[in-house]
């Protein structure tokens, strides 16, 4: 499954960097966090990725965007993209 964040460029920006998503299974929860770079010259992929192995059925997701503020998207699909968009 992947998480891709937009920021609305003002409170969060565009890119997101900072937020915090968590992927609630069963029986754990799964966190990831954008982040631009990790070392010098480097570029991190601002697509958030989670290995659910065999875990199947939909799953609630989690966004703690910069500043605090949460999000809660519920039912999502795996096995696909999520765009989700900074509201506020």
């Amino acid at each position: 499954m992947e998480v891709r964040l937009k920021g609305d460029g003002k409170r969060v920006n565009r890119s997101a960097i900072g937020a915090q998503v968590r992927v609630k299974l069963k029986d754990k929860t799964l966190s990831r966090q954008v982040e631009a770079g990790t070392g010098e010259g480097n570029q991190n992929d601002l697509t958030l990725h989670f290995g659910l192995g065999a875990h199947k059925g939909d799953v609630d997701l989690e966004v703690v965007w910069p500043g605090g503020a949460k999000q809660t998207v519920r039912r999502v699909r795996t096995g696909r993209i999520v765009d989700i968009v900074y509201r506020r």
